[in-house]
């Protein structure tokens, strides 16, 4: 009986989209602490995309931000919704250099 509940578990967790992981997280270092002028101008960003690479997700950031200069503190997540259909959601910081 306890195996069966387990298996049912499993089966909820794979078909229930509750299942996530982080797959990618880069974070810059620094040798000196960043200026006041960059700090300001460092914009947290999020940007999502189902059943499509992760590539052209990350193309997409450059195309609607043309004047950020640098990608800080990239973190992927990749949301798994079901068993065929994968989400992925980025969280990243954009820097705008005067």
């Amino acid at each position: 009986m306890e195996l069966k509940r387990i298996y049912i578990f499993l089966l909820c967790v794979v078909f229930s989209g509750c299942y996530s992981k982080t797959i990618f997280f880069f974070q810059n270092i620094r040798m000196r602490p960043l200026p006041p002028q960059v700090e300001q101008s460092l914009y947290k960003q999020n940007e999502k995309g189902c059943n499509e690479n992760i590539r052209n997700i990350l193309k997409r950031i450059p195309e609607k931000n043309p004047t950020a200069t640098h990608i800080r503190d990239l973190e992927i997540f990749q949301y798994d919704q079901g068993m065929f259909d994968t989400c992925y959601r980025l969280y990243y910081g954009l820097e705008i250099s005067q």
